[in-house]
C-alpha cells in the first residue's frame, strides 16, 4: 500500500467542521492535524448488482419452467439457482435505499 489518498472519479473529498485542528504547547511549538473525509455515491453501483441478479433469477426461473420434473433432488437445485440470485436483488436495492437515504437525509426534515 502505497502513502497518500486514492480520489476516483464521483467521489467528494473535504475538511469537515471540527476536523482541522492547529494547537500549540507550553514551549510553543505547533501541533497541526487534519482529518480528510471522502463520500462516494454507491446508489448506482448497487443497483447494477440488483439489475445483474435480477438477470440472473429471470434466467434460472425460465431454467426451472423448462426443466421441473419429478426428482426432488432437481427441484431442490432449480429453486435454489433462483432463489439466490433473488435474495441479492432484495438486498441490493434494499441497500440503494438506504444509501439514497443517507445522502438525501442531510436536506430533508426528517421526523423521528
Amino acid at each position: 500500500m502505497s502513502d497518500g489518498v486514492f480520489i476516483s472519479k464521483g467521489m467528494k473529498v473535504g475538511i469537515l467542521d471540527g476536523d482541522l485542528t492547529i494547537t500549540t504547547n507550553e514551549q510553543g511549538q505547533f501541533h497541526m492535524g487534519a482529518i480528510l473525509s471522502t463520500a462516494f455515491n454507491v446508489v448506482p453501483y448497487w443497483l447494477r448488482i440488483a439489475s445483474d441478479n435480477l438477470e440472473q433469477s429471470r434466467t434460472a426461473f425460465l431454467k426451472l419452467k423448462d426443466e421441473w420434473g419429478e426428482d426432488s433432488e432437481t427441484q431442490h437445485d432449480l429453486l435454489i439457482s433462483e432463489f439466490l440470485p433473488s435474495m441479492q436483488v432484495i438486498v441490493a436495492c434494499a441497500t440503494a435505499f438506504d444509501a439514497l437515504y443517507g445522502m438525501l437525509k442531510p436536506f430533508a426534515k426528517i421526523l423521528s
